[in-house]
């Protein structure tokens, strides 16, 4: 047998190496375009988060201005707005929507070879949500009720992140379709279950296509039918944080009247007590000349402040006196609600009154019940806290904040607006 030289070990290794790279190339260039697949699948995700988070919110805002149909309506035409590139949805040139639309023949084999790619006149999906009058679980659009105390608990061992089912059933919310919180679905997926292309119920664009993975040795389902793509949201009405001010309409700029804070607080004790200030009925509240309100026969229920978020010591926002001409009459208007915590007063909450015969020394008001303001009032604390605000403190403000959404004597008196809860 002839010895192998290490000269002809040397002149053999060349050869080796380029096989090894091939094989390497290949699997590289199969993860390549599996990441360039996962990319096209993780922007058509974030892009219709971005718009069940919008509908969602929206759906919770329009509750109390308009009919249950006509909000469902509105929120679905904002949804295909926010996949036009014009706001014109008569004519989209660029094409803008939540992801491609490829379309690719049936192939051979099990690795479902020879598929021949092709793009239809619109190539990306454009959603048309429907409106589930019916208010079926599975629907584009669901009102309900939300609990957070029905969330997964990893205390418990459960998964935090599995709240939706394959039958669209959502940990923490429960179809009502007086409820007070909205359910937004955006859904590229095959329906295999019949439960995503219900008429007037539900919709759904195609699974997202393996484009660049396809010489990879993914099988399966998602080879052939591609990847499905979800986004869900829920908005709830939650009491509002902050206001901001009201503005007459402007016939020279064309800005149209905002409700706002109105230029005085109440307490809560007579903003919650029916016979005071009872629902629907014009109270007339005096105003002394340290600029303290009191409805008849009562201590002081007010004081002239300026405050327009939760959070604010009353005895740092007084202030002697306002201009009377610059209020809105007869418009609803969100009155500061006050109460005692830590031996202080302190911004809580706000409600919805409105004002008529305004003057230096009265006002008559009129309580309105709680509803979600349309426009100009946030669940969120945007700037104007008490400087250097105890955290005890500022704990308790937004307890007693929350606590008027369930207080049996406030709950359905206190402004809320709409924020995200999942």
């Amino acid at each position: 047998m002839p010895l192998v030289t290490p000269h002809r070990v040397l002149r053999r290794r060349p050869g080796a190496v380029l096989i090894y790279f091939a094989l390497v190339a290949f699997a590289l260039f199969a993860i390549a375009g599996l990441v360039i697949d996962m990319g096209f699948v993780r922007l058509t995700q974030m892009q219709m988060q971005a718009a069940a988070d919008m509908a969602a919110l929206e759906g919770v805002r329009l509750q109390d201005t308009q009919a249950d149909a006509d909000r469902r309506q509105d929120v679905s035409e904002r949804v295909a707005l926010f996949f036009d590139d014009d706001l014109d949805p008569s004519a989209d040139p660029r094409q803008f929507g939540a992801g491609p639309i490829v379309t690719l023949s049936p192939g051979a084999g099990a690795m479902d070879a020879l598929r021949t790619l092709s793009l239809p006149a619109v190539h990306v999906y454009r959603p048309q949500l429907a409106v589930n009058a019916s208010n079926q679980q599975n629907g584009d659009m669901v009102a309900g009720q939300f609990d957070p105390a029905n969330l997964p608990d990893p205390a418990m061992g459960e998964n935090p992140d599995r709240l939706e089912s394959s039958d669209y059933t959502f940990r923490g919310f429960t179809p009502d379709a007086k409820g007070s919180a909205f359910l937004v679905r955006l859904r590229r997926t095959s329906d295999s279950q019949g439960l995503d292309n219900v008429a007037d119920v539900s919709t759904s664009g195609p699974p997202l296509p393996l484009l660049f993975g396809r010489g990879s040795l993914v099988r399966g389902a998602v080879r052939q039918d591609g990847i499905i793509v979800r986004a869900v949201a829920i908005a709830a009405a939650v009491p509002v944080w902050s206001v901001g001010q009201a503005a007459s309409a402007d016939s020279t700029t064309g800005l149209m009247a905002r409700p706002g804070v109105t230029p005085f607080g109440l307490s809560k004790q007579v903003w919650s007590d029916p016979t005071r200030f009872p629902l629907s009925t014009p109270v007339t509240f005096a105003i002394d000349i340290q600029g303290q309100l009191a409805a008849p026969g009562g201590t002081r229920d007010g004081q002239l402040l300026r405050a327009c978020v939760i959070g604010r010591m009353v005895d740092s926002i007084k202030v002697p006196s306002i201009e009377w001409s610059t209020i809105a009459i007869d418009q609803a208007v969100y009155v500061p609600i006050f109460d005692v915590v830590a031996g202080q007063e302190w911004i809580i909450g706000f409600g919805r009154v409105t004002i008529t015969s305004p003057s230096s020394g009265a006002v008559i008001l009129t309580k309105f019940p709680g509803s979600v303001a349309a426009a100009n009032a946030s669940a969120s604390l945007i700037g104007g806290l008490e400087p250097n605000i105890d955290p005890v403190v500022l704990n308790t403000v937004l307890e007693r904040n929350r606590e008027l959404a369930t207080d049996a004597a406030t709950r359905l008196l206190v402004l809320k607006a709409p924020r995200q809860v999942q």
